[in-house]
């Protein structure tokens, strides 16, 4: 297969798996050697094992950094830093996309960014909302409660259940967006975490100062 029909087959779709690839041609082996050689070129970027996407010039359709997490692992959300600097809850831009998932931890590096993933159990799989990006592209994205929660339960051991000026000196959490602090208490009864608890009511008294 030469490039130019790989880019006929494929300029229209966001990202193709090697799947998708192999299904053109029955010779898989030359496909996996050509398939490397177009990422060695920078014609193919490769997303993670198995996921690409044609390079900028020769794809119409745009790319995001949410629609890109939502691809590299499923089921999952944008949650945590990423989500709370999207609803502006914290004013630094994180390193990378911060996600959840209910399969294990992973990081991922690509030409688009850094996308760090983070295992959580399925009961506490929720509490988010299906949104779609600049490019019409579907995306799953945390409520700003739930986005607290797992901030704070990723990082329960760095957080001191006696600590109220955190939320203010160390996160610098900004008081002036709307947080529905009934949903905040009935999403953390599915974490069942005694600590979590401690240092979402010690939130709540910063939130209400």
């Amino acid at each position: 297969m030469k490039y130019q029909e790989l880019k006929r087959k494929f300029n229209n779709v966001p990202v193709f798996s090697s799947s998708n690839l192999m299904s053109l041609s029955e010779n898989h082996g030359t496909l996996k050697y050509q398939l490397n050689y177009w990422c060695k070129q920078g014609l193919v970027l490769k997303l993670r094992r198995g996921l690409y996407t044609l390079n900028h010039d020769d794809r119409k359709i745009g790319l995001s950094p949410l629609f890109i997490a939502s691809q590299l692992r499923f089921p999952s959300y944008v949650s945590s830093q990423y989500a709370l600097s999207i609803y502006s809850l914290i004013p630094e831009k994180t390193i990378g996309v911060t996600s959840v998932t209910t399969r294990k931890t992973v990081e991922y590096n690509n030409n688009f960014g850094t996308f760090i993933y983070q295992h959580i159990k399925p009961y506490c799989f929720n509490g988010f909302t299906e949104k779609k990006d600049e490019n019409d592209l579907i995306y799953y994205l945390a409520d700003p409660e739930k986005a607290l929660l797992d901030f704070f339960y990723f990082n329960l051991s760095n957080i001191p259940s006696d600590d109220i000026q955190i939320f203010s000196e160390s996160f610098r959490i900004n008081r002036d967006v709307d947080i529905d602090l009934f949903k905040l208490k009935n999403n953390l009864r599915l974490y069942e975490s005694k600590k979590l608890n401690q240092i979402t009511d010690n939130f709540i008294k910063y939130w209400r100062e």
